[in-house]
């Protein structure tokens, strides 16, 4: 159990790790695309370089809210049905979830696989194979994957604790 903490730790940590680090880098290659041109210096790759970043911020932040439960949900509805029945309509919308998530994996897993197969495109100016970018979805959605099994088990052996938790308050 200890291992599978320090795992969680880890890759929790690598997840905001590659997250800030993408969001930092291209902050500051926008700041120094707008210094550098306003003073007559061209910076031609500060596009490019800036989308890919952003890109790898957003997938690899997918993961991140994930873990975090922070996607947008409207749950009016599901307040208003019994507790009972929220727990269990969460529990299964936590599955429907996990099956989009890995549905999402396989295809850009394959799409990431094709592209590196034969005939490999470069980016236009920084003239790096075009996986280096597009690897960064199915690795936040792989980690993605991680984090939402861990909130379905977190949430499937909380469903008993708050029962229990909730009758010690009351009395």
């Amino acid at each position: 159990m200890k291992a599978l903490k320090v795992f969680d730790k880890v890759v929790c940590t690598a997840e905001e790790v590659i997250a800030a680090i993408s969001l930092l880098a291209m902050c500051i290659v926008v700041f120094m695309a707008v210094v550098l041109r306003s003073i007559g210096i061209p910076f031609s790759i500060s596009d490019e370089l800036s989308r890919y970043l952003m890109i790898w911020c957003i997938y690899v932040g997918v993961a991140v809210a994930t873990r975090e439960k922070a996607h947008v949900g409207v749950d009016v509805l599901i307040q208003m049905l019994p507790e009972k029945v929220q727990k269990v309509l969460n529990i299964a919308v936590s599955f429907i979830t996990l099956g989009v998530i890995v549905w999402l994996f396989y295809l850009t897993a394959s799409w990431v696989w094709s592209t590196m197969q034969g005939n490999i495109q470069l980016t236009p100016l920084m003239k790096v194979p075009f996986y280096t970018v597009y690897i960064s979805l199915p690795i936040g959605f792989g980690l993605s994957i991680i984090e939402q099994i861990k909130n379905m088990v977190k949430d499937i052996i909380l469903v008993g604790k708050k029962d229990e938790t909730k009758e010690e308050v009351s009395a």
